[in-house]
């Protein structure tokens, strides 16, 4: 278990989510600054992770015109996931500090899509996910409405 405080790092000791920027890993879109994947680990099908490419553990860090980047790409990935999953719901987070329950010391937002009773018969009574959707299915369908809507 990782203890609090810890690092989620590689065994070279390098960011997770920079790595993925340099590798191109699960990328739906990316900007000059900010780098959007899916969450290869997702709590419901359409789960994304956004994050700016300049490796930061706090929005605080950013400077201005960063930080308008990633709110506004946060704004376009709403739209594209509410056009892909038909919902206009969707839970958003980030966790800073050492105790929020962070994984990646790599400043990211999630972004969850939600629907009317998401939560079916497993979750509730079986403490589990049911997937309905692989992440290279989502991704594929997120790729898909932004060549739609660009």
């Amino acid at each position: 278990m990782r203890k609090p405080g810890s690092k989620e790092k590689n065994s070279k000791g390098d960011c997770r989510f920079c790595e993925i920027i340099k590798k191109k890993e699960g990328k739906v879109f990316e900007n000059k600054d900010i780098y959007v994947m899916v969450n290869q680990n997702p709590y419901k099908e359409g789960h994304v992770l956004v994050f700016p490419k300049k490796h930061v553990v706090d929005p605080r860090e950013l400077d201005e015109n960063i930080l308008k980047e990633l709110y506004k790409t946060i704004n376009f990935i709403l739209d594209v996931l509410g056009k892909t999953y038909e919902t206009k719901s969707f839970n958003i987070g980030c966790n800073l500090g050492n105790y929020s329950g962070r994984t990646y010391e790599h400043l990211h937002f999630q972004i969850i899509p939600r629907w009317m009773s998401d939560s079916g018969f497993m979750e509730v009574f079986a403490s589990t996910r049911v997937m309905k959707e692989h992440p290279k299915k989502t991704r594929d369908r997120l790729v898909q409405t932004i060549k739609e809507l660009t």
